[in-house]
């Protein structure tokens, strides 16, 4: 016997996220479908927190960085390692706010790769993001800008380790990878 998906509306799984464990999972949910991911790795956390340390100094002055933050983007709702928003986020207690974001941010793992990398990047041009980044376990960068309507990226660029790109969009920034 083949277990078939039961559908499950949005208001439901929402409920189901804000009643589980706060164990360090993450709760996405797409199309009705929710995606659950492990926490995130030593080497994981390496890189956000490196990262971070690279953009908080570049932003302008009264943009905000997140690490984890729940987003409703594009029609889901994700939580990215990194987001970027043009003015402070409201306080709340709402899981997964409606809120554009200027940058994304994925590390990817085992877990995430083919969602970071054929998924998330349609969310996020769907859903206003104005840069996806996505940085691979070799610390190889990919940079997509100028989002689509359609959900495609006008531009792509690659930062190779050993390797820095001056970029404009959504600020100014040199990125360096690998990034430390």
């Amino acid at each position: 016997m083949t277990a078939q998906p039961v559908p499950v509306d949005n208001d439901e799984l929402l409920r189901f996220i804000a009643e589980a464990p706060h164990d360090g999972h993450r709760y996405e949910i797409d199309n009705g479908e929710l995606i659950v991911t492990p926490p995130a790795s030593g080497r994981h956390q390496n890189f956000g927190s490196s990262l971070y340390d690279l953009v908080r100094p570049a932003l302008p002055n009264g943009w905000a960085l997140r690490y984890e933050f729940g987003l409703s983007i594009g029609g889901r709702q994700a939580v990215p390692d990194l987001v970027v928003f043009d003015h402070e986020p409201p306080d709340t207690d709402e899981l997964y706010p409606l809120i554009r974001p200027r940058l994304v941010v994925e590390i990817e793992s085992i877990s995430t790769r083919r969602r970071d990398r054929v998924s998330k990047p349609e969310w996020y041009a769907r859903g206003g993001a104005d840069a996806y980044w996505r940085i691979e376990a070799d610390e190889t960068v990919h940079v997509h800008t100028d989002p689509t309507s359609e959900g495609l990226w006008n531009e792509v660029r690659v930062i190779r380790p050993g390797s820095e790109l001056a970029i404009e969009k959504p600020f100014p920034i040199v990125l360096r990878s690998p990034i430390r």
